[in-house]
């Protein structure tokens, strides 16, 4: 249950139309929320493009918290790398990978989970526009769980620490897609997915909307050399 529950929050946040270095180094800061075996999740995240054997590599990180109910006691930290096979524009196939940092805490326990996801997508992608099926598995291979005061003596739980060391499974399909407005871009997740008998307490699908700002590294660079000069 508790591993399902950690499970139940990872999810992938890598920018969906390509980044491009007209301005330099490019960058990406987005906020996404919507339905991803949460209600109504708020995330933050950032992203950068590096190239590696000709091929775009895509960095980044997110945080995120439910808010619903916001608690600064159910966070997930995550870091993700996805790479493009084909670095041209047209057919696009990516492959990424995430791990992630899940914690909650109620009045019974505190758990902190290790979770990872691999995922791939296939689709068409443009300077402007991308759209594409995509996979993604992940799985929980470690999850610590500490019992609360309460719970050892009111609630009749026999230890102070355990850890789950059985995977717990997950798995997406569905649409990824996103368009670039000058420096914006709006990027749309839907599909099915499946957390075995977790699903009987949640709808088996996700939808999230994220909304992201792109800037170079060369901005930054004149920006702060205009800056200074006016500072003189």
């Amino acid at each position: 249950m508790i591993s399902g529950i950690v499970t139940a929050l990872v999810l992938m946040a890598a920018p969906t139309v390509r980044m491009h270095d007209d301005r330099g180094r490019p960058w990406s800061i987005e906020l996404r929320t919507g339905f991803d075996r949460a209600l109504v999740p708020l995330s933050l995240g950032v992203a950068t493009r590096v190239d590696v054997a000709r091929r775009p590599l895509v960095l980044g990180a997110t945080w995120t918290l439910p808010m619903l109910r916001p608690d600064l006691s159910d966070q997930r930290g995550d870091v993700y790398a996805e790479i493009d096979i084909n670095p041209r524009l047209g057919w696009m196939v990516r492959v990424a990978n995430t791990w992630s940092i899940v914690g909650t805490r109620n009045s019974m326990f505190t758990a902190v989970g290790l979770a990872t996801r691999v995922g791939a997508t296939a689709g068409w992608s443009t300077r402007r526009f991308a759209i594409g099926g995509e996979l993604n598995l992940g799985v929980t291979w470690v999850t610590g769980v500490w019992a609360s005061k309460s719970a050892r003596e009111d609630g009749g739980v026999a230890f102070r620490h355990a850890s789950l060391a059985v995977p717990a499974w997950a798995l997406q399909a569905g649409v990824r897609t996103g368009v670039l407005l000058g420096r914006v871009e709006l990027a749309l997740r839907a599909g099915f997915d499946r957390l075995g008998r977790y699903n009987l307490a949640i709808p088996p699908v996700y939808a999230t909307l994220g909304v992201a700002v792109r800037f170079g590294s060369d901005e930054v660079r004149r920006a702060r050399s205009r800056r200074r000069a006016a500072s003189r």
